[in-house]
């Protein structure tokens, strides 16, 4: 619906700073314009001022419009100088100038100011985003979609348009619900603090955020007259170098700058956002820096007194949200389990239940902290690098998770895909359309998942596993361990400190620097073969001091057979971090473990009556030598994957294993059991 009033939108944005020469020196150039906010086909002027006259000639390169062109160079022989240029497309710009002389003097010369070349617009209204909340927890189910990229000339014909608009159809065909558009700026090198937008000529498909505003209009329409949802998520990149390491790890030079020009830029896009009636705001996806900066902590204010929909922080991982200073004032927390690894050898029914302890024992913990229910911005395979039958394995497992744990009222209001071209041809060509996943994803949103759920904050907690059988409680001396490692180095001792009892293992690792030797392993044997078929689930006690690591845990039987899983235990050290190291319980369903693809002994099945050894394997993170505390490991008649879904961990004040699920009709049987009396072991979900 479109309102009748129409406004100007995106506010001058000035900064305390100007674009300076590189180095320590005293700033030789200034580059400012005689206004910020204009309409489109207007003309700003914008002068040079030259500081240090020493300089002086020089010549200049302007970049007016971020398209990666220069204008033609310009002579600067005066300590002043005007130049002007015209703004036709509507879009919002940081420009700047590099100047050069004789004498080897060089520099990129930013202005002080965004600048907004931005139309009337009116103000919409969009689909609508129900949040579900604690007191009042019926809310949206988002089943979305990722727009990777973007040929922005199809905007010029009206068959490019038309191809874009049946795309949409496509995508909401497939029972999405919201469409995600990625705005991407970009630091033009490793140690900038600076970011710039990258428009028209730069590249044949943009991300969608470089689009100019009539377009990002256009879309947001087309999506809303869909009835789709949208969300604005913010990337960073860095021009040259697009991988995931580089925009999750970059750091800038200029801390205070760098923050600056994030909350201008931001601020400017809830602008817009609000204007458009989109639902969602993604502050940042996926950079580290800025999650976790203290400067940014005012942040959300700013955005909120422009923006009154939701707002996310889509960030790397889960666990990144412990370190975001404003993450409790968020209304989604967000982040990418697109990176989540698994084994391609596993089935479609282990990789679901895999992701499943994933939720209970990484993301579930976070959500908790924090009371606030998540959303993965991200999820999937990538169908770019992947057979077509491992992307089917991997989609149908993460949306049979996404089913059950929505059917159980889990605290996840929605999931993401990725990712959908809108380019004729696609530049990714594999990516989604066309590919066998697209029925999948199809088959779930439409026929499995609902658009609606309930959200279920559990009051109750399960009780430590029973200690059904001991392997080893360090209370009888010092047993033979054997230490495996690669050039790494690790040391055991047993020491007075235990979770219980009196005795317990210190594990002391000091890594090498090589990226794949960074690890060390700590084995233990068995007299003889013990039977451990009764048994549902393998725990232990673990605590350290710095929590940035992951745990590798390895059965093997008298055949040879290697079984593991690689816990990650970064969620559950975090949570227990305080001045002293506190231990933390794991408990590991025996159902997941699973053999590994370069592990060749044995027939290719564990022998769980047979087993013969135990072993614990410990990763580096990227924080040098560190030390575990390691007590009470032992297998449990108790803990079964079921047992973790059903019940969860609150604050303590309540014990025992209860059914925390609904039971609208009061028999004792949980709504999701009345409904589906085989989950949650029913792959096909035959019995929903």
């Amino acid at each position: 619906m479109i309102a009748v009033v129409v406004v100007g939108i995106l506010a001058i944005a000035f900064f305390s700073w100007v674009g300076i020469a590189d180095g320590p020196d005293a700033p030789a150039v200034r580059f400012y314009p005689d206004k910020t906010e204009i309409r489109p086909g207007e003309t700003i002027v914008w002068t040079i001022e030259v500081i240090d006259e020493s300089i002086l000639p020089f010549t200049v390169r302007p970049e007016s419009n971020n398209d990666m062109y220069r204008e033609p160079t310009i002579r600067v022989d005066t300590a002043s100088i005007q130049i002007e240029y015209t703004y036709e497309t509507a879009n919002i710009y940081m420009p700047y100038i590099e100047a050069d002389n004789y004498r080897g003097y060089r520099a990129k010369v930013y202005s002080d100011h965004l600048v907004s070349v931005i139309p009337d617009l009116q103000n919409r209204q969009g689909v609508g985003l129900s949040l579900p909340l604690l007191d009042n927890p019926v809310g949206d189910y988002i089943k979305g979609m990722n727009v990777f990229t973007f040929d922005y000339t199809l905007f010029d014909t009206a068959a490019g348009e038309r191809f874009i608009q049946e795309e949409l159809d496509r995508i909401a065909a497939l029972g999405c619900n919201m469409v995600v558009f990625n705005v991407a700026w970009f630091n033009d090198t490793e140690s900038s603090s600076l970011q710039e937008p990258i428009y028209g000529n730069a590249w044949p498909a943009c991300w969608v955020g470089t689009l100019p505003v009539d377009a990002l209009v256009a879309l947001v329409d087309w999506c809303h007259l869909r009835d789709m949802r949208v969300c604005f998520r913010y990337f960073l990149r860095q021009n040259g170098d697009h991988g995931s390491t580089a925009r999750a790890y970059y750091s800038p030079a200029d801390p205070e700058l760098y923050i600056e020009q994030q909350t201008a830029i931001k601020v400017e896009y809830a602008r817009l956002c609000e204007t458009l009636g989109v639902e969602l705001f993604c502050l940042d996806s996926e950079n580290q820096y800025f999650t976790r900066a203290s400067g940014v902590s005012s942040l959300i204010q700013e955005v909120r007194a422009v923006y009154d929909g939701a707002i996310t922080n889509g960030a790397w991982d889960a666990l990144a949200n412990y370190s975001c200073p404003y993450a409790s004032e968020l209304d989604v927390l967000a982040w990418s389990d697109y990176y989540f690894a698994a084994d391609t050898t596993m089935s479609a029914e282990q990789l679901r239940d895999l992701y499943l302890y994933h939720y209970v024992s990484d993301i579930l913990p976070v959500l908790q902290h924090f009371g606030k229910p998540g959303l993965v911005i991200e999820t999937g395979a990538d169908l770019r690098n992947s057979d077509t039958s491992v992307v089917e394995q991997f989609y149908t497992a993460y949306l049979d998770a996404f089913a059950r744990l929505q059917q159980s009222s889990a605290p996840l209001m929605g999931n993401v895909w990725w990712v959908w071209n809108l380019s004729d041809p696609p530049v990714e060509p594999g990516v989604m359309r066309g590919h066998s996943a697209e029925g999948i994803l199809s088959h779930y949103f439409h026929d499995v998942i609902s658009d609606e759920y309930t959200l279920l904050w559990p009051s109750v907690v399960m009780h430590a596993p029973s200690r059904d059988f001991v392997v080893e409680d360090f209370e009888s001396g010092a047993p033979s361990l054997q230490l495996w490692n690669k050039d790494s180095t690790i040391e055991t001792t047993i020491v007075n400190d235990s979770s219980q009892g009196r005795y317990g293992l210190r594990i002391d690792l000091t890594p090498s620097g090589t990226a794949d030797f960074r690890y060390g392993f700590t084995w233990g044997e068995f007299a003889q073969p013990v039977d451990l078929g009764g048994y549902q689930s393998f725990n232990f006690q673990v605590k350290a001091a710095i929590p940035n690591w992951g745990i590798e845990v390895n059965l093997v039987d008298s055949d040879g057979d290697r079984f593991n899983i690689s816990v990650d235990t970064q969620t559950l050290l975090e949570e227990g971090r305080s001045e002293t190291a506190i231990w933390q319980s794991v408990s590991i369903p025996v159902s997941l473990f699973t053999k590994p693809t370069w592990a060749s002994e044995g027939n290719g099945t564990l022998d769980l009556r047979r087993i013969k050894r135990w072993g614990l394997g410990f990763f580096y993170g990227e924080q040098g030598a560190q030390t575990f505390w390691i007590d009470d490991i032992y297998m449990s008649r108790e803990g079964s994957l079921e047992e973790l879904l059903r019940v969860t961990q609150d604050d303590g004040a309540t014990t025992g294993s209860v059914d925390a699920r609904p039971d609208s009709d009061g028999d004792g049987v949980p709504d999701d059991e009345d409904y589906c009396p085989n989950w949650p072991g029913d792959p096909d979900m035959n019995g929903c």
